[in-house]
């Protein structure tokens, strides 16, 4: 990776860092208020939250972060700043007009779209569900508006701001779940639900005043006979089938979590904890790496794609496998430091920490699925990842019959390991045959020196937690809490040490590639 994509991913990365951060606390603090299984509530607000995401998804969300980058660079590359600006404010102007008419839709038919979500679960879940998602529709708007914010500014390699905007979402979320927990008739769950809108409405628009400084002004044009407009389209038409097809497998998933309770919310807590080394490393180098391998393709500089792919694949191994890794050993401490608190007990800690060792499995296939589908995406070719993801759906629908009725919200997770496994690999093949290779040789040594490193980790990591965890040690720490989280950063920090040490071992170039550029940024060399 160069050292300006090292130097980006590095300081988005520390960002992001806390953004995720940040994000736990809000979980947790969600968790202390609703609980997991004590109640249908739990559930309600994480399927509602979970659906205008699903619908925005559906209708735009992957085409506006994967096809509007492609072409808003090519404007900005053979024509000029403000032609892409004219381009981007199009292509605004029309999601917007999209994004208002489904959220209008989806209060019409609140009902019917909670119900397709439940089919197997309780009237009563269904009620609160409607209840939630009527505050949440609008967030459909918001989710966006600040993709398409954060697409403008990462073509301007601005990384920071879109990095930064999810912080305020969470702090504001916080705010409204502690304030439930400690006045809940006070708050109520409309105020706890007026307060989860606010926040992601905060994330979009904060993103404005950095367009500005960039020179861009937004004016109302709806011309749909643009060329521009036009070539967005074209790319986009897949897309829809492909989105559709991937929530009809959220779907899947949802319907077989609503038969249990306390199903929904395990899933949706899980994939946050899931979600964190993903969020903060992979979708860092992804989002990095995606205005490059664009312009690399408008270019037809197949060697630089190559290598940047390359580059992208070998940093998730580095980085993704000791992640995979620690969760699998560490995830029921990690848990129960975090989430177990107020209405949020001991059985419940057991159940999140199963799940997430389940979900920990599919890291690496989910990592890899998401820069093989935007390398694609550069290469403004959005039918293959269609035919991918069709098998996706399948594979979820057969892993969730044969998994769920013996392993409950579990055998979910691994359903989705089963599904992002068989996508890695087939998009990893029709890649290869894209661009002719894909560097194997280098890929292929990184991928026996990472889990190397990872299975020394994780043998060390599993004996010294169960040495810490399940004996007296530092019994002088009377508070539970206090003396688990003291284990678990020992336990972490000792993972993190002989990794290092055996990728330094190794003489993994990502290892050096990192520690090259810290030391030239503190000049200690």
């Amino acid at each position: 990776m160069s050292s300006s994509n090292t130097k980006s991913t590095v300081t988005m990365s520390l960002m992001t860092v806390l953004s995720r951060i940040t994000g736990l606390f809000r979980w947790s603090a969600i968790g202390a208020a609703l609980g997991l299984s004590v109640s249908n509530v739990a559930d309600a607000y994480n399927l509602a939250y979970v659906m205008p995401n699903m619908v925005y998804e559906l209708i735009l969300g992957g085409i506006l972060t994967s096809v509007f980058i492609p072409v808003f660079v090519e404007y900005k590359t053979q024509q000029s700043p403000e032609a892409a600006w004219d381009v981007a404010n199009r292509i605004l102007t029309l999601a917007i007009v999209i994004l208002v008419s489904m959220t209008l839709f989806c209060w019409m038919f609140t009902p019917f779209l909670v119900r397709i979500q439940t089919l197997a679960g309780q009237e009563g879940l269904r009620k609160q569900a409607e209840f939630f998602f009527y505050f949440f529709a609008p967030t459909i708007i918001f989710f966006g508006m600040s993709a398409i914010f954060g697409g403008m500014l990462n073509t301007y390699k601005l990384f920071f701001i879109p990095a930064f905007t999810p912080i305020l979402n969470n702090l504001i979320l916080i705010g409204t779940a502690t304030l439930y927990y400690f006045y809940p008739d006070k708050v109520g769950l409309g105020g706890l639900a007026l307060g989860t809108t606010l926040g992601v409405a905060v994330m979009a628009f904060a993103q404005i005043p950095a367009l500005y400084k960039l020179g861009w002004r937004y004016k109302w044009t709806l011309d749909l006979k643009d060329p521009a407009f036009r070539k967005f389209v074209t790319l986009a038409a897949p897309m829809f089938l492909y989105v559709g097809l991937n929530q009809i497998a959220l779907t899947i998933r949802n319907n077989f979590a609503a038969s249990i309770q306390g199903g929904v919310a395990a899933m949706q807590y899980g994939f946050t904890f899931f979600q964190l080394p993903y969020g903060i490393f992979a979708v860092s180098i992804t989002t990095v790496l995606y205005p490059t391998l664009s312009q690399h393709a408008v270019q037809k500089d197949w060697d630089k794609f190559r290598e940047n792919v390359s580059q992208g694949i070998r940093w998730s191994l580095f980085i993704i496998i000791p992640c995979a890794v620690g969760y699998f050993f560490l995830s029921e401490p990690i848990i129960r430091i975090i989430m177990e608190r107020g209405r949020f007990h001991a059985a419940d800690t057991k159940l999140l920490s199963t799940v997430l060792s389940c979900y920990s499995l599919a890291l690496l296939p989910y990592t890899l699925t998401l820069l093989f589908t935007r390398s694609f995406y550069a290469l403004q070719d959005t039918k293959t990842p269609t035919v991918v993801i069709l098998m996706g759906v399948i594979l979820t629908a057969v892993g969730c019959s044969l998994l769920v009725g013996r392993y409950g919200v579990p055998g979910i997770a691994l359903a989705y390991g089963i599904q992002y496994y068989g996508m890695a690999i087939y998009l990893a093949w029709l890649l290869r045959k894209k661009i002719k290779r894909l560097d194997g040789r280098r890929i292929g040594i990184s991928v026996v020196k990472s889990l190397v490193a990872s299975t020394v980790m994780g043998v060390a990591v599993y004996y010294l937690s169960r040495s810490l965890f399940d004996s007296n040690v530092f019994g002088f720490i009377q508070k539970r809490f206090l003396r688990d989280m003291f284990f678990l950063c020992l336990s972490i920090g000792l993972g993190g040490v002989v990794y290092i040490g055996m990728v330094a071992a190794l003489k993994m170039d990502e290892f050096y590639s990192v520690k090259n550029w810290i030391f030239r940024k503190s000049k200690l060399f």
